[in-house]
């Protein structure tokens, strides 16, 4: 599996525009409690600036560039799979430390980082415990581990119940930029050209909180919104028509309010020392631009709509 990995992430070309870009406040929203605070820009800003930054599942480097551009790392390392991807962000990014390596099989140096990212990799990774170790392993006393993954269906498996919500989602775009309605056939060749697309999603928290002493999760949905929005929305959706805006805004108070309790994608935080936790909330209680999370989170009436927003009881921020 490993080698049809990396093959496949060799030759990937980047993304086409999808729901993680176009919904972006919405998503930062929900983690952060600020539509305009990117979610790794955030978390760095909880964890502190590390001396020595390293991403895992990082293709050519571009997003890590970006970061040690910005000024929030000192240093920045990143490993991937896809030796042509590695080699050609050696030649766009020579600041980075850039080397191949397969977290099926980790050969990672211990306590040598302050912070790991692993942006949408995990759920890609077959021997996860092992993998978890060591990125446990590979961390300082105090590191962290931030990952942000699709936690959703195995091999997008997605059940009768969650392709209805799907379905509801997208009744609420107008025809002329809705598309077909989901279907798990439009998403098989995905699937058979990388055979660990989503082979760990089900597996993925519990595996980290039976490594780590502590994960402190953060939901951000996507449970409708990843398959409702489909190539034909991306083409034909029109940010001058208050209609087209107005079905995504209900779209998304409609795909928070059913990933309360079940979210097909999580940010988590992990430390490899004890006071994780505790640490977090008071390093986030202290900033002045990072307002109560848990008073941001509103709840909703599914079916009627309506935002409530309301703190949320006990409270932890």
């Amino acid at each position: 599996m490993s080698s049809s990995a990396a093959t496949f992430w060799s030759n990937h070309q980047g993304y086409a525009v999808n729901w993680f870009q176009f919904c972006a406040p919405y998503i930062w929203r929900r983690v952060t409690g600020d539509p305009k605070m990117p979610l790794t820009h955030w978390a760095l800003s909880i964890t502190g600036k590390p001396a020595h930054l390293l991403e895992v599942g990082c293709l050519d480097g571009k997003k890590l560039a970006g970061l040690l551009k910005a000024g929030l790392a000192e240093r920045a390392s990143g490993m991937d799979i896809a030796a042509g991807a590695i080699e050609r962000g050696r030649d766009l990014h020579p600041e980075l430390e850039l080397f191949v390596g397969d977290l099926n099989h980790p050969d990672l140096p211990e306590e040598t980082y302050d912070v790991i990212l692993a942006n949408g990799v995990l759920h890609h990774i077959e021997n996860i415990e092992t993998c978890a170790h060591a990125l446990r392993a590979a961390l300082k006393p105090g590191g962290w581990l931030i990952s942000g993954d699709f936690t959703g269906p195995r091999r997008y498996a997605y059940s009768d119940e969650e392709i209805a919500l799907i379905h509801e989602g997208q009744l609420m775009l107008p025809q002329e930029i809705r598309g077909d309605l989901f279907h798990p056939d439009q998403i098989a060749t995905k699937l058979q050209n990388d055979p660990s697309e989503s082979i760990s999603t089900t597996i993925i928290v519990p595996t980290l909180r039976s490594v780590f002493d502590e994960v402190i999760e953060r939901k951000y949905g996507g449970n409708v919104l990843q398959r409702a929005l489909t190539k034909r929305f991306f083409r034909t959706f029109d940010a001058a028509k208050p209609e087209h805006v107005a079905a995504v805004e209900r779209m998304e108070v409609f795909d928070e309010a059913v990933s309360q309790d079940y979210s097909s994608h999580l940010l988590c935080f992990t430390q490899s020392s004890l006071g994780g936790e505790q640490q977090f909330h008071e390093i986030a209680s202290q900033r002045d631009d990072l307002a109560c999370i848990c008073e941001l989170t509103p709840k909703y009436d599914v079916h009627g709509g309506r935002r409530i927003h309301s703190r949320i009881q006990n409270c932890v921020c």
